[in-house]
């Protein structure tokens, strides 16, 4: 709902001690370490840095080995009073999967929800989205998607696109009709 880009608009205004990894990767470096030891050493890779954002979290539920990692390093950094930023989909309480050590430093900090963006906003996104990248959909139709679908930004750029791709396969041009069987799909 947005916390992508809040959470680049901070590594960009943390400049070059502030760092941002998936934990769907960070599970990646983990296993590839167990495989292949003391080729991930998270304590060293981190430890300069004054922010550390750690992006969806839930990707991490079925990987007890890295949440313990995590929590290691989590303990290391707030020794080192590195700020750590982790963002999930769903509030940590609802994290199903999640060892009780992990658990508890997600708890120990606050949670700020980002909300679906309304459809005032949705239109303003999908409009930007095709200014950026130079798709020709007519207002009127982006406003239709706008208020059916009550998604996230990211959402709503997969969406355009698939909507400009099966433009391009039927050859036809962007109409209310078109929009509205693709909407039915």
């Amino acid at each position: 709902c947005g916390k992508s880009q809040l959470c680049d608009m901070l590594l960009a205004s943390s400049g070059d001690s502030a760092a941002i990894v998936s934990a769907a990767d960070f599970a990646e470096q983990v296993a590839r370490n167990y495989k292949a030891p003391n080729t991930f050493d998270p304590a060293s890779e981190f430890s300069s840095l004054k922010l550390l954002i750690i992006e969806d979290v839930q990707h991490l539920c079925r990987h007890p080995s890295a949440q313990r990692v995590l929590a290691t390093l989590m303990d290391d950094l707030r020794r080192a009073e590195t700020m750590i930023i982790c963002t999930s989909n769903q509030p940590p309480a609802e994290l199903k999967g999640l060892i009780p050590r992990l658990a508890n430093r997600f708890r120990g900090g606050p949670c700020v929800a980002v909300r679906i963006p309304g459809p005032a906003s949705r239109v303003k996104l999908l409009s930007h989205f095709c200014s950026h990248l130079q798709i020709a959909i007519p207002l009127p139709l982006l406003r239709l998607f706008a208020n059916e679908l009550a998604v996230s930004p990211r959402e709503l750029l997969g969406l355009l696109l698939r909507f400009e791709e099966l433009v391009k396969q039927q050859k036809a041009m962007p109409d209310a009709r078109l929009a509205r069987a693709f909407l039915n799909q």
